[in-house]
């Protein structure tokens, strides 16, 4: 039934050509993403080569469910995270992306931090954070083990969300748009 309920959520959000960017009055805005659905656009660069794909990200108090889908919307990846006990369980469906796992488990180490980082005080693992004039974060550094990813927000929308991001890893440089949101 869960699955269905995956499946049918990326059909869904996939098939839209436009999806709105609503938040529910009242929603927590103690997060830099508040509990929502997330339909994104991804840049990746690496050594191994670039890469471009969209998805759709589902943040609750509970779960983070990260779901990558190709250029056809066939779902790729799927990371499921559940909150409350810490499990992370990684699908791949494309056998060319199973090659890139353990870089997929990095990356999603990253995004989680990220996802879940407080809008107003820097989390413990945030090396600096620079704000703009409204008080949002607008330069993060965010230390990951040894490694220092530099953050930079580059524009937030109309309710606050953070919607183009340009992160560089030493390992990785990634560009996301969000494109879409609905609470």
């Amino acid at each position: 039934m869960r699955t269905a309920y995956v499946y049918g959520m990326c059909a869904l959000l996939a098939g839209c050509s436009s999806l709105p960017r609503k938040l529910p009055a009242g929603s927590d805005r103690t997060l830099l993403y508040p509990p929502a659905i997330y339909k994104h656009e991804v840049e990746v660069r690496s050594s191994q080569g670039n890469y471009s794909f969209r998805g759709v990200v589902k943040i609750s108090s509970t779960q983070i469910l990260v779901v990558g889908l190709s250029p056809f919307q066939t779902t790729v990846f799927k990371i499921d995270d559940n909150r409350a006990t810490g499990k992370v369980d990684i699908q791949i469906y494309q056998e060319t992306l199973e090659n890139h796992r353990v870089q997929l488990v990095e990356f999603y180490s990253w995004l989680r931090e990220f996802l879940t980082l407080p809008r107003g005080t820097p989390g413990p693992k945030v090396t600096y954070y620079e704000r703009n004039a409204a008080g949002d974060p607008v330069k993060i550094g965010l230390q990951m083990g040894k490694d220092l990813t530099r953050i930079h927000i580059r524009h937030y929308d109309e309710n606050g969300v953070a919607d183009d991001i340009q992160l560089e890893h030493p390992k990785f440089g990634v560009r996301v748009k969000v494109v879409g949101y609905e609470g």
